[in-house]
């Protein structure tokens, strides 16, 4: 399997790598969203409300919502 990275825009696909193999292949292009920038400073701000433990608290909400 090879992997590329490019940008879908208006329609067409500019693939960012160069030098690629010369191979002739079907390809299958799914659209992924960049994901966002996971910040340890943020996640420890939001959970300092919890005092149980973090998987106790998601047992806890889910339970909740039944």
């Amino acid at each position: 399997m090879l992997v590329l990275h490019g940008i879908y825009d208006n329609g067409k696909v500019e693939i960012l790598e160069k030098d690629l193999p010369e191979i002739k292949a079907e390809v299958e292009i799914r659209l992924v969203k960049p994901q966002s920038k996971f910040s340890f400073k943020k996640s420890r701000k939001i959970l300092e409300k919890y005092k149980v433990s973090l998987s106790d608290a998601v047992i806890a909400e889910r339970r909740d919502k039944l």
